[in-house]
Order: C-alpha cells, then structure tokens, then sequence
C-alpha cells in the first residue's frame, strides 16, 4: 500500500478524485478502442491465413496476437476511483413551445476598438447553439447582454428566465456571503433545505458555513453549477464551458 499525502482540504481532494477518475475514464475508453480495432486485424487475418499458406502471413498473425496481448496486460483493470459524484439536474420550472426565446437585432460592441458590429440572430426554445470565435471578439459581453436583458438590441421572450455560469465567479456567487447564505438568497427556505440541496455537489459538513470567497476556484464552479441547476431556467448560458467545467461530466 502506497500513502499520499494532500494539501488541502477533504472537498478539494474529493474534487481532484472526481478529476483524476475522469481522466482514467477516457484512457480506459482509449485503450478500449485500440483492443477493439486490432480484435479485427486478428480476425482478417485469420481468414486471410486459413487460404493462404504463406510463411510471411503466420508471422504477421502472430506479432499482432502478440501486440494484442500486450495491449489487454497492460490496461487499466479498475479505472473507476470510488467517490461519490455529483448528482447534478438541470430542472425546468416553465417549458416553453417550440417558439423563439431570443431576438438578436443589430447588435454592436465597442470598447477601445469596434468588436462586433450588425449582429443579428433568433435562438428557438429548441436550439442548441455554440458562439466560436478568438479571445477578445466580445462573446462574453454578448452574453453577459442577453443574461441582464437591458440592451435595446436584444430581445428575450416573456416567459424565459435565463441563467449563466460565468467565467468570473463574481458575477454569479456572493464572496461575501457564506455557502448556506448564498442559497438562501437564491430562494431556498430553510437551511436544512440548503444543506440537503447541497450534499449532492459534495457540500458537506462545516464547509456550507464558509464564505465564499474561502473556496478554491473548483469549489466556486461546482457551486456556480448547483445554483443555476437550482434556479429551474430554462435558456441556460455558459462561457467558456469546455474551461470552467473540464472536471464535471454529467
């Protein structure tokens, strides 16, 4: 047995768990992958050498048997590191038909330099859409605009309520409110409710009385991430969500 120490505390090396299972997931699925393709060289080849004596066709069989079963002894048996993970639902308080939630007119962005200039798009209650551009082009500011809804140029339908999950912490989450404070703010009604909510993101113990500003940054995006679950929108926003939530997958 091999011991390993952790600096910090048990929800940050829970997190590092969570992240380090991830990553064993995806080479468990790699490898997976790899055995699978050379399972079917080995077969083409088998039915290849059962017409076809040839000495030079026995040989390749067998150094990929060979290659194959180093393949299968040097793979992760166990890849799945025993944590509990969060449970993480996004629920709907307000569905709404297939009709357009967001109405992008002429919209423009200037600060030092013109960013974005006759911008015009309609987003469905159905659509699933990606914004891709360089760093700096005003994605975020676009949707920082379409998150507070008071720009003449946008547009958001009566019955949407819309949340975000900010690359900037402090947009979403109080620092100076403590876990417990922070939720109660968003609408839960007792503290008991709060810390139920919570024990399903890995929020538990002493932790929901800590300040916000204490958490790590992990620690802030998971909370992020269960206080716009628990807001029942139905337009979610997310910025940058391959960087922010790279140790969440759900």
């Amino acid at each position: 047995m091999e011991i390993q120490e952790f600096d910090g505390r048990y929800i940050e090396y829970n997190f590092s768990l969570l992240q380090t299972k991830i990553e064993l997931q995806e080479i468990a699925v790699a490898e997976q992958e790899e055995i699978e393709r050379y399972d079917n060289i080995i077969d083409n080849l088998r039915a290849i050498a059962t017409y076809n004596s040839e000495a030079s066709r026995g040989r390749a069989l067998k150094a990929r048997v060979r290659f194959q079963e180093r393949l299968e002894a040097r793979r992760i048996k166990a890849p799945f590191v025993d944590i509990k993970q969060p449970t993480i639902r996004f629920g709907i308080e307000n569905e709404i038909e297939d009709t357009f939630v967001v109405n992008v007119t002429n919209y423009r962005v200037m600060f030092d330099e013109l960013l974005l200039d006759n911008v015009n798009f309609e987003i469905k209650s159905t659509d699933k859409v990606a914004i891709i551009g360089p760093n700096g082009t005003g994605k975020t500011t676009l949707l920082r605009d379409i998150f507070k809804n008071n720009h003449a140029s946008i547009k958001i339908h009566a019955d949407v309520k819309v949340a975000y999950l900010s690359q900037n912490q402090g947009e979403v989450l109080k620092d100076s409110n403590t876990i417990l404070e922070e939720f109660i703010e968003a609408g839960f009604k007792t503290y008991d409710e709060v810390r139920s909510y919570l024990s399903n993101y890995g929020f538990e113990g002493e932790i929901v009385n800590q300040k916000i500003a204490s958490l790590s940054g992990g620690e802030k995006n998971m909370l992020q991430l269960a206080k716009v679950a628990a807001s029942k929108a139905n337009v979610l926003l997310f910025d940058e969500p391959t960087s922010i939530w790279t140790p969440i997958h759900k």
